[in-house]
Parts: C-alpha cells; sequence; structure tokens
C-alpha cells in the first residue's frame, strides 16, 4: 500500500514537472501574519508578494522535487531491506533453535545410549557367545573319539 502512495505521489510530481502552467504558489488571503484561505497566486517577478516566505526558480523546484522523488525511493528500498533482512534474521533464529534442539538429543542420546549400545552389554554378550562356542567345541570335540 505504501509503495502505490509513493508511485502516486511520484506521478504527481512528474505531471507537475512536465506541466507548461506558470509558476504559482498556493496561498489564500493574508492578514499581514498568515495564511486564511486557500487559493493560487500567480506571481510576477518584480511584483510583491502578499506574504512572506521563500521564492525559488521553476528550475530550483524541479530540482527538489526530483531530490523528494529520490529521497522517497530510497526510504522505500530502505524499508524494504530491512524487512528482507528481519526476515532473513528470524529464518536464520529458526534454523539455530533447530539445530540447538538436535544437539541435545543428540548430547541426551550420547549420556544415556540404548542397552545394547552400552559397553557393559557388549562385554556380556561376548562373554555368553564365548562360552557358548567353547562348550560347542568341546562337545563336538568329545564325539569325535
Amino acid at each position: 500500500m505504501r509503495q502505490f502512495t509513493s508511485q502516486i505521489a511520484i506521478l504527481v510530481a512528474t505531471l507537475l514537472l512536465l506541466s507548461g502552467t506558470p509558476m504559482g504558489i498556493h496561498a489564500g488571503e493574508t492578514d499581514g501574519t498568515r495564511i486564511t484561505s486557500g487559493r493560487i497566486l500567480v506571481l510576477m517577478e518584480k511584483s510583491p508578494a502578499p506574504f512572506s516566505g521563500i521564492l525559488v526558480s521553476e528550475d530550483v523546484f524541479t530540482e527538489y522535487l526530483q531530490l523528494e522523488v529520490k529521497l522517497e525511493r530510497e526510504r522505500l528500498r530502505n524499508k524494504m531491506l530491512t524487512e528482507e533482512l528481519e526476515q532473513t534474521q528470524t529464518a536464520l533464529l529458526l534454523q539455530l533453535r533447530e539445530c540447538q534442539h538436535e544437539r541435545d538429543e543428540l548430547a541426551t542420546t550420547l549420556a544415556n545410549p540404548r542397552w545394547i549400545d552400552r559397553p557393559e552389554t557388549n562385554r556380556w554378550i561376548g562373554l555368553g557367545v564365548g562360552v557358548i562356542v567353547t562348550a560347542g567345541a568341546v562337545k563336538l570335540a568329545g564325539e569325535l573319539d
């Protein structure tokens, strides 16, 4: 929505720059100190203005409008980059949490291995297999006689 509004502002500024109408100042009736109602006053060179303010040439005003448009574009660009960085930061934080969770699960698994993965279980299994193999070998050797 904001980008659409800025595009409209750029379009209006461009139309103002390209229009061939005389340079006018939006002002109003004055009581010497302030403007009370709005209207367009066309100021001619060397004629006194009915109010105080800054008068600039059309070239300076055009340059000012161009700088305003450029500034607004940069603001929008910065806002888009900021939003993109925030999204990237959020995604990286989620990945970090997932990695920390996996690390915690792995640490828990290493601290409490399954019964089959424990060294003492492997020793008992090895001892049991060794006894069975030895008993089988002795039995078979006794049958050969």
